[in-house]
C-alpha cells in the first residue's frame, strides 16, 4: 500500500499539491491526459483554460519536452539542437498535477489506469498521447549504424541521432544518397520527404558551388 508522501513526491506541481483527490494509492481527476508530448500538451492547455486546474492529471515520465518537428530542420543545419527541447514542467500549465510515471495497463470498463509505480488513477474522461515509439531493432543492425559517428546512417526521427543527421548531410560530398520513406504509419511521415529536399537544397548551393 503506497502513502501519501509517495504519492506527492511522484505529482510534479508548483502549487497545491494538496488539492488532487488522493485515496491511499488512487488518484482521482475528471480528465486524465496521458502523455505529454506536443499533442498531449495542447490538450491540456485548451482544457485548463476550462476546467479547474485540480480537475486535469497529466501522466508523462519523461521530465523533458522534445518538439520532434524541429528534429528535420536540425538534420538539416536549419537549427540546433538545444532548440528542440525544455523541461516539461516550463510547458504545462504550473497548477496542472504532473505525474511523472508511466501507465502499465488501461482498464476502460473502470475508467481507470494503472501506473509503473503502483498508483491507480481514475477519471471521467481519458485522453491518451501517447505517440509512437521507433524499434530501430526491427531492421538487423540498424541500432549498431546509427550509433556508429564513422557510419554514413542517419535518422531525423530521433532526437538522439538527428545532429547525426546533419553530419552526414554536411559531410557528403557527392554521390548517391539514400532517403527511406516508411511503408507503414510512422512518426510524420512527410519529414522523411521534407530532409531530402532539404538536404537537396544544401547540397545544390555548396557543392554545385565548389565545382564551380
Amino acid at each position: 500500500m503506497l502513502n501519501s508522501s509517495f504519492i506527492h513526491k511522484q505529482l510534479i506541481t508548483t502549487k497545491f499539491l494538496s488539492r488532487c483527490y488522493t485515496c491511499r494509492n488512487e488518484l482521482r481527476c475528471k480528465v486524465l491526459v496521458v502523455g505529454a508530448g506536443a499533442g498531449g500538451c495542447s490538450v491540456v492547455w485548451r482544457l485548463h483554460k476550462k476546467l479547474s486546474d485540480k480537475d486535469i492529471i497529466v501522466i508523462e515520465p519523461s521530465a523533458v519536452h522534445y518538439y520532434q518537428p524541429l528534429f528535420t530542420l536540425i538534420g538539416a543545419g536549419i537549427k540546433k539542437f538545444p532548440q528542440s527541447h525544455k523541461p516539461l514542467q516550463s510547458i504545462l500549465p504550473s497548477k496542472v498535477m504532473w505525474l511523472k510515471d508511466q501507465v502499465d495497463e488501461f482498464d476502460p470498463c473502470n475508467n481507470a489506469v494503472f501506473t509503473h509505480c503502483g498508483l491507480r488513477v481514475r477519471y471521467d474522461s481519458l485522453v491518451i498521447g501517447v505517440g509512437l515509439k521507433n524499434d530501430y531493432d526491427k531492421i538487423p543492425g540498424l541500432s549498431r549504424y546509427l550509433k556508429d559517428p564513422l557510419v554514413q546512417v542517419s535518422t531525423i526521427y530521433s532526437p538522439q541521432f538527428c545532429t547525426k543527421c546533419w553530419c552526414n548531410v554536411h559531410r557528403f560530398g557527392g554521390g548517391h544518397a539514400i532517403f527511406t520513406f516508411p511503408k507503414e504509419v510512422g512518426k510524420c511521415s512527410g519529414a522523411a520527404q521534407k530532409i531530402m529536399y532539404l538536404a537537396h537544397d544544401y547540397w545544390k548551393k555548396v557543392i554545385y558551388f565548389c565545382l564551380d
